[in-house]
């Protein structure tokens, strides 16, 4: 079993045809950029217990060879997606879960389960890729442009996908940024197979996003959980942004609105505690940016700002250690 760990971004079609050819990229590029088809069938029950599973069973054609992924378990926390994955290649396009030796599938999917897999969509679409040298990191770059097809309806792809292979997650923001610099683009919170799953549904319409309960552990210190309370803010506030343009709901913005405030409170108790600088800066950015003229690319940089620094580890030096106030984890709940 593996780790993938990647930042997604997504681009506008006439930004990433500027991106590729881009000269920032002759100074970093560790290979030479490799293109290729790929062709990728899902896989699930039919009442889609691995999705409701958090899991994901695919095959990929990459060239004349097939591999067989799995993907399940991990989490999100500002666009940065961990995920745990076993692949394996297989004869060909079907399923082969002979392979023991590598994975053991009968404790992954039980036999029970295996027998009701079907094809379920597919994601069909024009890669490159290539390997950079940055900021310590080693980092695979990829550019994704295509499709997600189910028999009667499709979602557009194009985004970029920074996979890293080695080094510090902190690596995959600063480039973000460095990017950012170039060309428009956003944190996407949405991976391809969750796009693919929306798409078996015909009735699915996206609402506004709360977030999610924090969870408290008393064994933390309050770094810890000013850290944790910050990502959540983070994931709320990406999950709502796209929700203002791409849809009529009043909602969205409460939502976004309501991130905002919660970011910005974060930012004055961890400012009274903390002797770096750079929090003051970003609280008084968001605090331009808020009201009716929010400026989306402002604000995704402030975002991947912030999460640049609680990458790093650690990423909240205190200059005292106190318990969270009781009110501050009541505005949270």
């Amino acid at each position: 079993m593996a780790i993938e760990t990647e930042l997604k971004l997504r681009i506008a079609p006439e930004h990433l045809a500027r991106l590729r050819v881009h000269s920032f990229w002759h100074a970093h590029a560790a290979s030479a950029p490799r293109t290729r088809q790929l062709f990728n069938q899902y896989f699930d029950t039919p009442d889609l217990a691995l999705h409701h599973a958090a899991m994901a069973l695919r095959l990929r054609r990459n060239g004349e060879q097939w591999l067989q992924t799995l993907k399940g378990g991990g989490a999100i926390e500002a666009g940065l997606h961990q995920r745990n994955e076993w692949e394996v290649a297989v004869a060909g396009a079907a399923l082969d879960f002979s392979t023991h030796a590598e994975v053991d599938w009968d404790s992954l999917l039980p036999q029970t389960l295996r027998e009701k897999l079907q094809p379920v969509f597919v994601t069909d679409f024009m890669r490159s890729s290539f390997m950079l040298g940055f900021a310590g990191a080693q980092i695979e770059v990829c550019m994704d442009e295509g499709w997600i097809h189910t028999e009667a309806r499709r979602h557009a792809i194009c985004e970029v996908e920074l996979e890293l292979k080695s080094g510090s997650t902190q690596a995959l923001f600063e480039l973000a940024l460095a990017l950012l610099d170039i060309v428009p683009l956003s944190i996407e919170v949405v991976n391809k197979a969750e796009y693919g799953f929306r798409l078996l549904d015909e009735n699915f319409v996206e609402s506004a996003c709360v977030c999610a309960r924090p969870k408290w552990d008393v064994q933390q210190d309050l770094a810890a959980q000013l850290q944790n309370l910050m990502w959540a803010c983070l994931l709320h506030l990406q999950k709502n942004l796209r929700g203002i343009h791409g849809s009529a709901s009043p909602a969205f913005r409460a939502q976004v609105e309501l991130a905002l405030r919660r970011l910005k409170l974060l930012l004055r108790v961890i400012i009274k505690l903390s002797d770096n600088s750079v929090w003051c800066e970003l609280k008084t950015q968001l605090v331009h940016l808020s009201g009716d003229a929010l400026d989306e690319l402002a604000l995704q940089r402030v975002m991947l700002k912030i999460a640049h620094i609680l990458s790093a580890t650690p990423s909240l030096s205190l200059i005292k250690n106190q318990k969270l106030p009781r009110a501050l984890r009541a505005y949270f709940v």
